[in-house]
């Protein structure tokens, strides 16, 4: 999403999508975020641009404990400051693209870990370890 200054006086609305995002490297549990759709205002003040924009998104994530696929819907708002001002959150270049403040958006929202309904956590937790001092009381308290 991209707009050059002229074009963004014109707009008051923005409605789009986004077929998917490339997904960064360094996020190996996300496998795709795709259909994303962008919605909302322009509102132009004072030679700043404000966007109030609602995005949702279909992400894939990967189970932590299986490795299997799970769908995560991502449904969020965003006001975003376009200027020079202190209270800006970034500069008003041209043209102004929005693309890598989306997708970083979007990767906040996804939650840390997600779990597929078919994972046990107990398989994966590691087995508690007596005490050597203590295992002689166990084997007594056994017999």
């Amino acid at each position: 999403m991209k707009w050059s200054l002229f074009e963004l006086d014109k707009l008051n609305n923005i409605n789009e999508y986004i077929e998917s995002y490339d997904i960064p490297e360094t996020y190996s549990d996300v496998e795709s975020i795709k259909d994303i759709k962008v919605v909302g205002k322009v509102i132009h003040i004072n030679g700043e641009v404000k966007l109030e924009l609602r995005i949702t998104a279909d992400a894939i994530k990967l189970c932590s404990y299986t490795l299997k696929e799970i769908f995560v819907p991502v449904d969020f708002e965003l006001d975003l400051l376009f200027g020079s001002s202190n209270d800006s959150d970034y500069p008003l270049t041209n043209p102004l693209e929005l693309d890598e403040i989306i997708l970083g958006n979007i990767l906040a929202e996804l939650p840390f870990r997600v779990f597929h309904e078919s994972a046990d956590p107990k398989e994966f937790e590691p087995k508690p370890k007596t005490h050597p001092a203590f295992e002689e009381l166990a084997e007594l308290l056994e017999d």
